[in-house]
C-alpha cells in the first residue's frame, strides 16, 4: 500500500461529561504540510456508533462495531484548518479517556494513507486534558516491615509457614545442589533455573553452577503423602541444609519457584525480605484449577508473547492458560477443509473482510497459529506444569467467519440484530447442514492440534433478537415447538459437546451457554462469570464449576474510576483489592465444595492494544488473583500481599518493535 508524505495531523475529542449523554465531539486538526481533499477519517475505538442516526459535520461510509469511516462536509481541510464534526449515539457514554478513539488514519481516494495521533478523550469542563496522555495508575501504598518483623517474598504466599528468617547478603548463587540428584531432579531445577532468568532476567544467581559454592544445601526427596497431592510439596529448612519434599513432579517445580522467588526478594528489598534458615513450609494449593485466559482473537499475540505469558503464569504458581481463539474481530487457527478462513479473516486492516478495531491502523493486524506453533507452546507449557485449553466460541461471536464463509449465511435471513459489541447479524445458524460441516472440520482440528483433555465451546453472548428473521431457524421453530433463541442454540452445543465426548474430551462452557442447553454435566464444566453469587445453582444441577466474576477476576476492567483509567467499566471498577477479597465459595453449601473446580482470570483484549495499558490492567491484580487462586482464607494477608507485590518484579517481555 502506497502512504501520502508524512503529515502532522491531530485527532482531539470531547464529552460534555453529562451521565447519559452518548455525543463525542472530533476535531481533526490538520497542522500541514498539504490541504487534504478527496479522503476519508477512519476511527476505531470501545464505543461504537449504535445508529448514523445524529452524525454532524460529515458523513458516515461505513460502519463496522466500533470501526467508523466518515467522510467530512466540507471539499477540503486546508492547512492550519481544523474539521470539527460529532458522532451520535454511541453505544453507551464514556466513563474513562480511553473510551475515545484508540486510533485513527487518513484513507485517500487514491489508495493511500497518513497516520493520524489520535489524543485521549477529554472532558469539556476540564480542559487541561485536551492534550494530556493517560497516566499510569497510582500504586498502592507499601507498608514498610521493620526488620524484627522480616518474613519471605513470595507470590502466592505458603499457606503454613512457620520458619525463622535472616538476610541474604551475599552475592554468591543461593542454593547447592546435592551431588545425589537423579537426572530429572537436575532437569527439573535447571528448568527453575531458566524459569527464573526469563521472568527476572539476569537479575540472581539462583542455583550455582557446576565447580561453584552455593550458601545453602539443597535436596528433592521424593516422599509419600496423600496430603500433598500432584502439587503440593514441603520444605524443611535446617541450618544449611534445605530439603524439598513432594509426591509429584509439579509439586517439586512449586518448591522450587518458591525457594528462587525468595532468593530474589531477599536481594531486591533486603531491609524487609530474607531468606529462612530454619523451620519449614508446608503447602498445597486450595484450587486444583487456576486458570487465565488470554484474549488472542482480538489482541495479537505473538508465540514468543504467549510463551512470556507461560513463564509468569508458571512463577505464579497458576497451571491453565486458556486460548480464546475466534471471536468477531478475527481467527487464529488454519481449519482442516476450510484454508479460506484463516486466509481470510486472521488479519484485519483497511479493505480486508475485517476492518482495523480496537486499536489498530490500515496496515494489516493479526496472524495465525499453526499446529507446529501449538505444539512447541504445549511443549513449553508441560515443562512448566501447565495445560493448554483452546476455546473456539459457537454460536455468536462469529462475524469474522461469517466474511470469511458467506455460504454459512442464510441467504433468506433478513434478521436486523446487533451483537452486544455492535455486529451485524454475528451468529451461526443452527438449523443449517453446513453449520454442522464446518463445526465437524473445526473442533475435529482442534482435538487433532490440542493434546489436551479441555474444550471450551463458548455459547455466550447470544441476544435474544438471533434468528428472528431466519426461515429455516422459524420452520425449525414451529416444527419442534420452540420458543426462545436459547432453545436453538441448544441444538449446537449439544452438538458440538456430543462431538467432543466421542473423543473423551470435556466440555468447558461459559454459564449462559447452559441456560438452555442440557449437556451431560459428566463432561461438562460451567465457567461463571455473570452471577458468582449463583454459581453453586450449576452444581446443584450437577456441573463442575469455575468461577470467572467479571467484577473480580477480569483483568481488563479499570481498577478506579478515576478519568484517566485505562480499562473498562460495564462490570464496574475492579480495585486491586476487590481481586485479592474475593471469595469464590462464598455461600456454597458444604456438600457441594467437591464440584467448585477452582478460579480464572481473563486478560481480554478491547483495551490491550497498547503495552501501557497492558501492564497497568493486568500489573499487579494478576498477583492477587494467583495468591488466592492458592491460598485458604485463613491465610490471606493484604498488607503483606501488597509489600511482597512491591518486590515481585516478574514482567513479560514484550520487546518484539509491536505497540504491545
Amino acid at each position: 500500500m502506497a502512504t501520502k508524505k508524512a503529515r502532522d495531523l491531530r485527532l482531539v475529542s470531547v464529552w460534555h461529561g453529562q451521565q447519559g449523554d452518548t455525543t463525542i465531539h472530533f476535531s481533526l486538526y490538520n497542522n500541514g504540510p498539504g490541504r487534504l481533499t478527496d479522503f476519508t477519517l477512519c476511527l476505531t475505538g470501545t464505543l461504537w456508533l449504535a445508529q448514523p442516526t445524529n452524525v454532524r459535520g460529515g458523513s458516515v461510509v461505513t460502519v463496522v462495531s466500533n470501526f467508523v469511516e466518515i467522510r467530512p462536509d466540507a471539499p477540503a481541510i486546508e492547512p492550519d484548518d481544523v474539521w470539527s464534526f460529532s458522532l451520535a449515539p454511541l453505544s453507551n457514554w464514556p466513563r474513562h479517556a480511553g473510551d475515545g478513539a484508540q486510533s485513527a488514519y487518513i484513507a485517500f481516494a487514491d489508495g493511500g494513507f497518513a497516520a493520524v495521533a489520535v489524543q485521549p478523550l477529554a472532558r469539556s469542563h476540564d480542559a487541561s486534558q485536551l492534550y494530556a496522555r493517560p497516566q499510569a495508575e497510582p500504586e498502592p501504598l507499601i507498608p514498610v516491615v521493620p526488620p524484627s518483623q522480616m518474613t519471605i517474598s513470595v507470590i502466592p504466599f505458603p499457606n503454613v509457614a512457620s520458619i525463622a528468617v535472616a538476610p541474604l547478603t551475599s552475592g554468591a548463587a543461593a542454593l547447592q545442589t546435592a551431588g545425589n540428584m537423579s537426572a530429572a531432579q537436575v532437569k527439573l531445577c535447571d528448568t527453575v533455573a531458566a524459569l527464573a532468568g526469563r521472568v527476572v532476567p539476569g537479575r540472581h544467581a539462583i542455583f550455582a553452577k557446576p565447580g561453584e559454592t552455593g550458601l545453602r544445601h539443597l535436596s528433592l526427596r521424593s516422599v509419600h503423602d496423600a496430603r500433598l497431592g500432584a502439587e503440593g510439596y514441603k520444605i524443611i529448612f535446617d541450618g544449611l541444609d534445605i530439603y524439598v519434599d513432594a509426591e509429584a513432579e509439579a509439586g517439586f517445580l512449586y518448591g522450587l519457584i518458591t525457594l528462587a522467588q525468595m532468593v530474589v526478594g531477599a536481594r531486591e528489598m533486603p531491609h524487609q525480605f530474607g531468606f529462612p534458615v530454619r523451620g519449614a513450609i508446608a503447602d498445597v494449593p486450595r484450587f486444583g484449577w487456576r486458570g487465565v485466559l488470554v484474549d488472542v482473537a482480538r489482541t495479537f499475540y505473538s508465540m514468543n508473547e504467549l510463551k512470556a505469558l507461560v513463564d509468569l503464569f508458571a512463577w505464579l504458581k497458576l497451571n491453565l492458560l486458556h486460548l480464546h481463539l475466534n471471536d468477531d474481530e478475527g481467527w487464529r487457527i488454519n481449519v482442516n477443509g476450510y484454508p479460506e478462513v484463516a486466509k481470510r479473516v486472521a488479519l484485519r486492516g483497511h479493505g480486508l473482510l475485517v476492518p482495523p478495531l480496537l486499536g489498530s491502523s490500515f496496515e494489516p493486524y493479526g496472524g495465525v497459529y499453526s499446529p507446529t506453533d501449538i505444539s512447541a507452546l504445549e511443549s513449553h507449557s508441560a515443562a512448566l506444569s501447565l495445560r493448554l485449553m483452546p476455546e473456539i466460541d459457537v454460536p455468536g461471536h462469529a462475524h469474522a467467519l461469517l466474511e470469511a464463509l458467506p455460504e454459512l449465511r442464510e441467504p433468506g435471513d433478513t434478521g436486523g440484530y446487533n451483537s452486544i459489541q455492535g455486529f451485524f447479524g454475528n451468529a451461526l445458524n443452527p438449523c443449517l447442514p453446513q453449520t454442522y460441516d464446518f463445526l465437524g472440520a473445526t473442533f475435529d482440528t482442534v482435538m487433532k492440534t490440542f493434546r489436551g483433555p479441555l474444550v471450551h465451546i463458548g455459547g455466550d453472548e447470544v441476544v435474544a433478537a438471533t434468528w428472528s428473521h431466519s426461515p429455516a431457524a422459524k420452520k425449525a421453530a414451529t416444527e419442534k415447538g420452540l420458543t426462545s433463541t436459547g432453545e436453538l442454540q441448544r441444538a449446537i452445543l449439544e452438538w458440538v459437546r456430543d462431538r467432543l465426548a466421542k473423543s473423551d474430551r470435556t466440555v468447558v462452557a461459559w454459564e449462559d451457554a447452559l441456560n438452555h442447553a442440557e449437556l451431560d454435566p459428566a463432561g461438562t464444566i460451567a465457567v461463571v462469570w455473570q452471577h458468582p453469587d449463583r454459581a453453586h445453582e450449576r452444581a446443584l444441577r450437577g456441573y463442575d464449576v469455575v468461577l470467572a466474576p467479571a467484577n473480580a477476576y477480569y483483568l481488563d476492567m479499570a481498577l478506579t474510576d478515576d478519568w484517566q483509567a485505562s480499562g473498562g467499566h460495564w462490570a464496574g471498577v475492579v480495585p486491586l483489592q476487590q481481586t485479592y477479597d474475593f471469595e469464590a465459595d462464598l455461600g456454597w453449601p458444604v456438600e457441594l465444595l467437591g464440584q467448585l473446580r477452582g478460579v480464572h482470570a481473563c486478560i481480554w483484549g478491547e483495551y490491550m492494544h497498547d503495552r501501557r495499558n497492558f501492564d497497568a490492567l493486568v500489573f499487579p491484580r494478576i498477583f492477587a488473583f494467583a495468591e488466592r487462586a492458592w491460598i485458604e482464607r485463613s491465610a490471606k494477608d493484604y498488607a503483606g500481599f501488597l509489600a511482597r507485590a512491591k518486590a515481585c518484579t516478574a514482567r513479560i517481555d514484550r520487546s518484539e518493535g509491536r505497540s504491545l
